[in-house]
């Protein structure tokens, strides 16, 4: 939703003021945000949008390039920060993602607050910090009080650090409530068969593991 309402403001300018000739040009989401970051000349939030797109495509580099773009245009830029350390997880260096993280969410407010503390829970998870992380899993799913939306990555993160802190079973007390707000996740489903299987309970396992794969068949691809 954030990303979304950057490539929102970074477009309709651009899209308002676009003859229907030059329409038929933009065949695709690089060449529309290339053109809206170059009619714009210095715009963070256009970098900021390369970056994110960049990123799901799994071009790194050029991800990091636009959001140090974004960066240097803007340095309060929450959405950068975040692209910056999603990079810098995918190439196996958790410490440099929570610096990055750490930076975006003293900036993050309203509805990308929670996914921004996720963010972090899961950079001082990679690091061991698994009190730091539990306590920021615990706060991103709080912030459904406040308005906010939870990523399911919050409800998971919580459940494989309990079971990882050898406390499976205050996990799998609380699997079902998670699953309940979240019934189409298969991941939370394997998450609570994983801490059954710590726990010892090879049946309650089996049926989670069952209910995980029905759902979501790619998790054993």
């Amino acid at each position: 939703a954030a990303f979304a309402a950057i490539a929102l403001a970074a477009g309709i300018a651009t899209l308002t003021i676009a003859a229907r000739g030059q329409v038929r040009t933009w065949q695709n989401s690089e060449t529309l945000f290339l053109h809206a970051a170059r009619v714009a000349g210095p715009n963070h939030m256009a970098q900021t949008y390369l970056a994110k797109y960049y990123y799901d495509l799994g071009n790194y580099d050029a991800a990091f390039s636009r959001a140090e773009e974004a960066l240097r245009i803007r340095a309060e830029n929450p959405f950068a920060h975040d692209v910056l350390g999603m990079v810098h997880m995918q190439r196996g260096n958790p410490e440099a993602a929570l610096a990055q993280f750490q930076m975006a969410a003293a900036i993050h407010e309203g509805d990308v607050r929670a996914p921004a503390l996720q963010r972090l829970a899961v950079a001082h998870q990679a690091l061991g910090n698994y009190a730091a992380a539990e306590g920021l899993y615990r706060e991103s799913i709080e912030q459904a009080g406040a308005g906010g939306a939870v990523p399911d990555e919050s409800f998971a993160g919580l459940l494989q650090v309990l079971t990882a802190t050898d406390r499976a079973e205050d996990a799998l007390r609380i699997a079902p409530d998670f699953i309940a707000l979240r019934p189409e996740s298969g991941e939370l489903r394997m998450e609570a068969g994983n801490a059954a299987v710590r726990d010892g309970d090879s049946k309650l396992a089996e049926l989670y593991f069952r209910e995980a794969l029905e759902i979501s068949p790619k998790l054993v691809s």
